[in-house]
């Protein structure tokens, strides 16, 4: 996973909280919006990946019975 984007938000908030300015949270914002991007990217490849499978599971069955 991009834990990446969150070591970065991390970076980014620590120094903006150190007295950095609205740059900083304003870059700790991005990094945690893309990392959020990418999971709910993952998480609708994986929903269409399980619906595929579960097609596949109630239809393949029976057309191998009709071949068969």
């Amino acid at each position: 996973m991009r834990a990446n984007w969150l070591y970065k938000y991390s970076s980014a908030i620590s120094r903006f909280l150190g007295g950095g300015g609205a740059t900083e949270l304003g870059n700790a914002l991005l990094y945690q919006k893309s990392f959020w991007k990418y999971v709910g990217i993952m998480v609708l490849i994986s929903m269409i990946v399980a619906i595929l499978g579960i097609l596949a599971a109630v239809f393949i069955p029976p057309l191998l019975m009709l071949l068969n």
